[in-house]
């Protein structure tokens, strides 16, 4: 087992501990089962990666935040003002988002941030452990 492997492993172990922290406290803490957190995270995905392409990565985090924290709050104002169900709320909000993302990333699946300037891009010097720096 190279470096490498362990590098990434801690990466993608980053990356999940916030999705599962959102799904622990919709869960256990508000005892909401919400899916809304599954869609809302590729959903400030697409909004980063688009303003990432667009030359502003920093804003584009901003932006992602944001992006999710509507989707939160469109589940919310189906639940609360619509009167529908928590799990049906979250289904629909998470289902319609697909099709958001793919209008935010202009009909295409993947954006590609090669050759772009990321949140990465000022961590160089610090190879191989850039990422790990941002994401801890």
């Amino acid at each position: 087992m190279n470096s490498t492997v362990i590098l990434g492993a801690l990466e993608l172990g980053g990356i999940f501990a916030v999705l599962s922290l959102g799904l622990y406290i919709s869960f256990k803490v508000l005892n909401i089962p919400d899916l809304t957190v599954d869609g809302s995270f590729t959903t400030g995905c697409a909004v980063s990666a688009m303003v990432a392409v667009a030359g502003y990565p920093v804003l584009g985090m901003v932006l992602g935040f944001v992006a999710g924290a509507i989707a939160g709050m469109v589940t919310g104002l189906l639940i609360t003002k619509l009167n529908i169900n928590e799990i049906l709320a979250g289904i629909l909000t998470q289902t319609a988002l697909y099709s958001v993302n793919l209008r935010i990333m202009h009909q295409t699946p993947n954006i590609s941030l090669f050759n772009h300037k990321t949140i990465f891009s000022c961590t160089t010097q610090f190879e191989p452990y850039d990422k790990l720096l941002i994401i801890g």
